[in-house]
C-alpha cells in the first residue's frame, strides 16, 4: 500500500526525511532587495557569480559582483567591475576562475566596445583590449580556450543585430578584442 505524504494544516506536503533540498538564494546583505534585474549569472568552479544588472527597487545600473559558494552556501561581495556601469552585456566563464564581461550599453544607452576579464579567485580585474565594434546585447561563450563575443548591435542601429564575432584568449592576452 502506498501512503500519501503527510500534510500540514495548510495542506502543504511535508517532504520525507530522506529528501534533500538546496536553497540557492539566501541573499548577501548587499542584495537585500533580491538579485539584480538583468544581471549576468555564470558558474565558476563551485561558485555562482552575479555581475551587474539593475537594482530591483531603484533601477540604477550596477557594477557589483556577488559570489555564491554552493559548497558552503555562503555569499561574498567582491570588488566592483571597473569602468562604466553597463547593462545588457554578455558574460561567460571559463568554468575555472575567469569571467569575461563584454559590451552592453551605458546609462545613456550607448553601446560599448569595452570588455573586462575578472579573476574570481584573486578578486581582481584584468585589462582586455576593446572590441573592434560596439556590441549591445551581445552573447559571450567560452570554447577552445577562448572567450568568443557574438552578435550584438551598435548604438546607431538599435536592434539591428550583427552576424559577427570576436575572440580573446585570456591566458595569452591575445585576440581580436
Amino acid at each position: 500500500m502506498v501512503k500519501s505524504p503527510p500534510r500540514t494544516d495548510t495542506e502543504r506536503t511535508i517532504p520525507p526525511a530522506d529528501s534533500y533540498r538546496i536553497t540557492l538564494f539566501n541573499p548577501d546583505p548587499g542584495m537585500n532587495r533580491g538579485l539584480p534585474v538583468h544581471c549576468g549569472l555564470v558558474g565558476v568552479g563551485s561558485e555562482l557569480v552575479v555581475v551587474g544588472g539593475y537594482d530591483p527597487q531603484t533601477w540604477e545600473s550596477l557594477n557589483s559582483v556577488f559570489v555564491y559558494n554552493v559548497v558552503s552556501a555562503t555569499w561574498r561581495s567582491d570588488a566592483d567591475i571597473p569602468g562604466v556601469r553597463r547593462s545588457f552585456f554578455g558574460c561567460a566563464s571559463d568554468l575555472d576562475r575567469t569571467v569575461v564581461v563584454a559590451g552592453g550599453h551605458d546609462d545613456e544607452k550607448n553601446a560599448l566596445r569595452s570588455a573586462v576579464a575578472y579573476d574570481v579567485a584573486k578578486d581582481e580585474c584584468m585589462p582586455v583590449p576593446d572590441m573592434a565594434m560596439e556590441r549591445d546585447e551581445c552573447k559571450v561563450v567560452f570554447q577552445s580556450g577562448k572567450f568568443h563575443v557574438i552578435g550584438g548591435y551598435q548604438t546607431e542601429t538599435q536592434g539591428g543585430f550583427k552576424r559577427s564575432s570576436e575572440a580573446f584568449d585570456v591566458a595569452t592576452s591575445s585576440g581580436t578584442m
